[in-house]
């Protein structure tokens, strides 16, 4: 019964809220190419944590503005191993453990500097999203040229 008070107001701004306090977000695959978690976990500074299938799967992450933009730099990319892939084993603890030893040798703070160095790609504005795609319009060019 409680949640039937939840405005979607109350929803976004509680769900900001966390994510300002996160230092990453895990984002696990989705049903499509795009993720809006990518770009909110950016948005408010936190360091996406991309949970990843093994290669070969058609679960994979498709890294929007790949091309232009290194995500290495802002990102963490957790592959699943084979039996947790398949939901034979529990992934959680080596994820925790992946993740707290970024934050003791320091990975932790040179990836939130990159998600805050990129954080202007993500926006809708002429200096972002307009520039990102100016330049995958450009490479293409290039490319086409080049063949």
């Amino acid at each position: 019964r409680r949640f039937a008070s939840v405005t979607l107001d109350s929803y976004v701004n509680r769900t900001v809220e966390v994510l300002r306090r996160a230092r990453f977000n895990i984002l696990p695959p989705g049903d499509a190419l795009d993720r809006l978690g990518r770009e909110q976990s950016i948005g408010v500074g936190a360091v996406p944590v991309f949970i990843d299938y093994p290669h070969g799967s058609n679960l994979r992450h498709h890294m929007v503005w790949g091309p232009i933009l290194n995500w290495t730099e802002f990102s963490v990319t957790f592959t699943l191993e084979g039996k947790e892939a398949q939901g034979y084993a529990q992934f959680w603890p080596r994820l925790e453990g992946y993740l707290r030893s970024m934050v003791r040798s320091g990975e932790a703070d040179r990836l939130s500097a990159g998600v805050a160095a990129v954080q202007h790609r993500f926006r809708w504005t002429e200096e972002g999203v307009v520039r990102n795609a100016l330049e995958l319009l450009a490479l293409r060019k290039l490319a086409a040229v080049a063949r």
